[in-house]
């Protein structure tokens, strides 16, 4: 590409600083992704960032270990979909209505249980070896594609 002055070549850098600063950069720690106050001060202890801290959704989705939050009163856990190398949750003993975790494919362990869920959608997680989803008000459980399956308690 062959630069006809400088004026079009500072367009063409702000141009693609543009695209390449995408909302996967951003920060992602806000309100609007994790709405619960209780998780979102759990997410920030898992980060390894102060209260209110940054961290972007690449960085977030990378992040694997545990992520231990049972006992805490949570009722949403909304933005647990950008940790998508955690590998082992432990949310049981909540108020959680809902539990999306079909973004986090590389979960190995779930202890979900003594929540209020009506539904869990495993289908995405190809990697679990142990869940726990006692206690909770599932009318059905598909785990027939579980070839990895180790311990199940419902």
């Amino acid at each position: 590409m062959q630069f006809k002055n400088v004026y079009h070549f500072s367009f063409v850098l702000i141009l693609f600083t543009c695209m390449t600063g995408d909302a996967f950069s951003q920060n992602i720690n806000t309100p609007e992704n994790f709405p619960d106050p209780k998780f979102r001060a759990i997410v920030e202890e898992f980060m390894g960032v102060a209260p209110g801290g940054e961290f972007s959704a690449a960085e977030a989705s990378i992040k694997g270990g545990m992520l231990m939050c049972s006992n805490r009163g949570i009722k949403e856990m909304s933005g647990i979909e950008y940790f998508h190398a955690l590998k082992f949750l432990q949310c049981k003993h909540n108020d959680l209505k809902n539990l999306d975790i079909t973004k986090n494919n590389a979960l190995n362990t779930l202890n979900c249980g003594r929540n209020q869920l009506t539904r869990l959608d495993l289908s995405h997680n190809v990697a679990l070896e142990f869940l726990d989803c006692s206690s909770n008000q599932l009318t059905s459980l598909d785990v027939s594609n579980k070839s990895t399956l180790r311990w199940l308690r419902v």
